[in-house]
């Protein structure tokens, strides 16, 4: 097997930024037409630590240029950068957005139905003293009697009453 050519200084550039970039190692050997382990040795003869020691520092140096330039950009006049980076770096937010919903809209909404429950009730208790009024057998008034039983266990659920299928 003959000799490896060695890189230039210019390819050595290449290599630093592809890591500074997060390129993987294979798309980085791939890009000079060599193996993964030979690019593993060459830079462990250059730099006298393993890849994976001085990728890491390259990436690292890579995303401190990139928070550095996002900076420069932002104190330079870019608006949205400036923006965006008082959200990451200070912690800064958009006000929340005021609900439509009024804060106690659930309980008024509890209300509402405890209220048309009631009012049905009242209505059914009507047409049971009607019926009885006119001496109808307490056999008809059995649904509305069911109704009323069904309503007042909505109001209260607590009360564990079977239910029988009426509708109010």
């Amino acid at each position: 097997m003959g000799e490896e050519k060695e890189f230039t200084n210019k390819e050595w550039d290449r290599i630093e930024l592809y890591m500074k970039a997060g390129a993987s190692q294979k798309r980085i050997a791939e890009s000079f037409g060599i193996c993964t382990a030979t690019l593993k040795n060459k830079v462990f003869k250059r730099y006298g630590e393993n890849y994976e020691a001085v990728c890491r520092g390259f990436n690292t140096m890579g995303e401190l240029l990139i928070e550095a330039t996002q900076f420069q950009k932002a104190l330079g006049g870019n608006i949205q950068l400036l923006i965006w980076l008082g959200k990451i770096r200070c912690g800064q937010r958009e006000p929340e957005i005021i609900s439509t919903i009024p804060p106690a809209q659930e309980n008024i909404d509890k209300d509402h139905i405890i209220m048309q429950l009631k009012h049905k009730i009242r209505q059914l208790e009507s047409k049971n003293q009607d019926l009885e009024a006119a001496n109808i057998p307490e056999e008809s008034m059995k649904e509305s009697m069911d109704c009323i039983s069904e309503c007042n266990e909505q109001l209260n659920p607590t009360q564990n009453v079977a239910d029988n299928g009426n509708e109010c």
